[in-house]
């Protein structure tokens, strides 16, 4: 039984470890706009975050917030690199680089160079869902060994 209460500390702890989570975003040319998708590692979009976009030498040239959806769209600053600078509060804050070519109409691309929603969403919940398996197993192992130590052999 002190097994399984143990194991099942460990869990509660370390679900309360893994569910702060990461931010980050893509952005999106559609022609004379960019557009910021701020999200966390849960797939779940970033509501009212503030979103600064810096130029190369770091002077602001747009401040916004997105929507319910984590989007926040602004007009084409020009070609050249920028900083898109996602800060959701309570330490949720994220850079994402962006390499702009020149406004066009009816072209949407993505301008950002990080990884993907999906591999940026994806890689950290397989982690979680191994950790917990494997603390699972931890505990499995460690509640056989104590009912193995528990055995008394009689004495003759």
């Amino acid at each position: 039984m002190r097994c399984l209460t143990l194991a099942s500390t460990i869990v509660l702890a370390v679900s309360n470890c893994v569910c702060a989570h990461g931010i980050s975003g893509n952005c999106f040319v559609h022609g004379s706009r960019v557009t910021v998708q701020a999200y966390y590692d849960t797939d779940e979009p970033a509501p009212r975050a503030d979103v600064q976009i810096l130029d190369a030498e770091k002077k602001e040239v747009a401040r916004g917030k997105t929507d319910d959806q984590g989007a926040w769209t602004f007009p084409h600053p020009g070609k050249g690199r920028f900083l898109a600078v996602i800060d959701a509060g309570a330490g949720h804050r994220a850079e994402v680089a962006i390499e702009l070519g020149e406004a066009e109409i009816d072209i949407s691309t993505v301008a950002s160079t990080g990884p993907d929603r999906t591999t940026f969403t994806g890689y950290k919940l397989a982690r979680i869902a191994a950790g917990l398996i494997a603390i699972g197993i931890l505990a499995v192992i460690t509640q056989q060994f104590l009912r193995k130590r528990r055995t008394v052999t009689p004495i003759e």
